[in-house]
């Protein structure tokens, strides 16, 4: 998914656009030897403490480098926490949402503004925490997913969140109707097939496991 990811990334970048399109990344990082931040009873993490305290050797999820290189220098911004998901009580991640992502007057937008489009593309949970983030607490009404760009490694997981996990109305969208609406059609994409809507398709055609989208 990481190829798509940077498809749907890409445009926005080159895009001449006067509507501006903030990108922002999201990654566990850990900082103190050892995982310290980490509580060993953690059900995912927890192993990184319990390792990390007998081998000094383990370096996971320390290093600044995201498979997606960011552009710090054009505004990107990359945010880090030490928890599996985000969470409504991490500053940093709240503060830049609100100032990135606009809400109108009585919203959860700094002083109100304009309205603007969050798209979520990534980790099907942590775009679930995301999109809890953004309709429960920020109240933001403007947010969408990306079908082609979530992965999961349990399909039954991805299946739903797609087909009945928004419960803030988010929209699922195609990347290429994303595109589409911002007028960023430029390149030709191939697009892998959501899990939710691969059953379907493979009735359909045998010849490739890939939906096909020419741009």
């Amino acid at each position: 998914h990481v190829d798509i990811i940077t498809a749907a990334v890409g445009p926005p970048r080159r895009s001449s656009s006067s509507v501006p399109c903030d990108v922002i990344f999201t990654m566990i990082k850990f900082e103190s030897p050892g995982y310290a931040e980490v509580n060993e009873c953690h059900p995912r993490l927890g192993v990184l403490r319990r390792l990390g305290g007998s081998n000094p050797n383990i370096k996971w999820f320390t290093s600044d480098e995201l498979a997606i290189e960011p552009r710090i220098g054009d505004g990107e911004i990359v945010l880090t926490r030490t928890t599996y998901l985000p969470h409504a009580d991490d500053e940093r991640l709240m503060e830049v949402l609100r100032e990135r992502c606009r809400c109108p007057s009585g919203g959860g937008g700094e002083g109100g503004g304009e309205e603007n489009s969050v798209t979520l593309a990534g980790y099907g949970p942590t775009i679930q925490s995301l999109c809890q983030i953004a309709g429960d607490v920020l109240s933001f009404p403007n947010v969408r997913i990306l079908k082609e760009c979530v992965s999961d490694e349990r399909d039954d997981r991805l299946r739903a969140l797609l087909e009945c996990g928004c419960t803030f109305d988010e929209r699922v969208d195609s990347i290429v109707d994303f595109l589409e609406e911002n007028d960023m059609l430029q390149e030709r994409l191939d697009v892998p097939v959501p899990v939710a809507e691969s059953s379907s398709l493979s009735s359909s055609s045998s010849s490739s496991e890939e939906a096909k989208y020419v741009c």
